[in-house]
Order: C-alpha cells, then structure tokens, then sequence
C-alpha cells in the first residue's frame, strides 16, 4: 500500500492516504528521541499530578458531608416562666386624668414688642400650674433647652433676641406643684411674632 502512494501527488491524496503515508516509528528511533521520551515522562507526571488533586477533591467533599450530618439544628429551649420585675413608674404628666387625655398650654403666641424684645403668651391650665418655657432651632423641639431655671409664673414670658428669630422655636410646658412636668405646647416661630 505504501508504494502505491509515495507515487501519488500530495494533491491527489485524500486524509486518509495522508494519514498512512506518515512512517511510523520504531522502537529503536524512539528511543534514541530525547524529547519525545521526556514528553511521554512530563503526561505521565501530568496523569499522576491530575489523580492526586481528584482524590484530595473527594476527601474534602467526603468530609463536608459528614460535617455537614452532624451539625444538625439547635434544639429548641423552652422560654424561661415570667417573672415580676419591679419598674420604676416615671411621674404622671400633667394634665393626664384617668391617663388617657393629655393636655398642654393651648393658644401660644409670640409678639414682637419692639427692637429685640419679644414676648410669649398663652391660655392658662389653671391656678395650680406654672410654666417651663422651651427653645430650640427647629420646629420638632429637638434638643430643646430651658430659657429660665424656674418655671414662669403667670401665662406671659418676655424676652430678648440676640439672633435671627426665623431660626428660634419656642414651646410652653405645665409644671404642677410637685414639679412635675407635662407635655410642650405646639411650638412656634418667633421670627412670624405678631407686631405690638
């Protein structure tokens, strides 16, 4: 078969012609090919190498299943029973009867008596009561301080601006005769106090 095709053209010869038309090697020849038999030496430490990392891969996965069974799901514990425990009660608010209405100061109003002097006024609670008066730089009371150390008596505060009022928000809050305190007023805006 060989002679036959070493007369054909290489045009004329189809894959299957070229592919026996390759001289195979001996023994002898092959042997005497240093980096042919380094190759053979390289895939087989490749083959081997490759079993290795497989038969690590299996372990690991083995060994994750298995712990993986064995940590099962906590057991429940029962809640331990109630017990009574003693909480401080912080006083009443004012203004609570029977503690479902609370009350505060209604009808706060500022009014701009001239220059920098201002004024706050609102509807009285009652005899019984005084008033702590409250700023803050925004309408939610944030951070809100005492003006005066005690409470006001009376239903009228003034005062003097030493900055912007738009930025000055002002509340009322009920003081009893305990001192205890109850809850601000809607606050309000010095800086749109009434003139006079």
């Amino acid at each position: 078969m060989s002679a036959t095709l070493e007369h054909k053209l290489d045009n004329e010869m189809n894959a299957v012609d070229k592919i026996a038309a390759i001289p195979t090697a001996t023994g002898a020849s092959m042997a005497a090919d240093p980096i042919a038999e380094s190759s053979k030496e390289d895939i087989a430490e490749i083959k081997k190498a490759f079993k290795t990392v497989l038969a690590i891969a299996g372990g690991l996965f083995l060994l994750a299943m298995l712990f993986s069974r064995r940590t099962e799901p906590p057991t429940p514990v029962a809640a331990p029973a109630p017990t009574s425990v003693s909480v401080p009660v912080a006083p009443a608010l004012v203004g609570t009867p029977g503690g479902s209405v609370v009350s505060y100061p209604e009808e706060l109003t500022a009014h701009h008596l001239y220059d920098q002097d201002y004024s706050l006024t609102w509807k009285s609670m009652g005899e019984q009561y005084t008033y702590r008066v409250y700023y803050a730089n925004d309408k939610q009371m944030h951070d809100a301080t005492a003006a005066l150390y005690k409470p006001v008596e009376g239903t009228m505060f003034r005062f003097t601006m030493n900055g912007d009022p738009k930025n000055v928000w002002m509340a009322v809050t009920p003081v009893n005769g305990t001192n205890e305190e109850g809850l601000l007023s809607r606050p309000i805006n010095i800086g749109q106090a009434r003139k006079g």
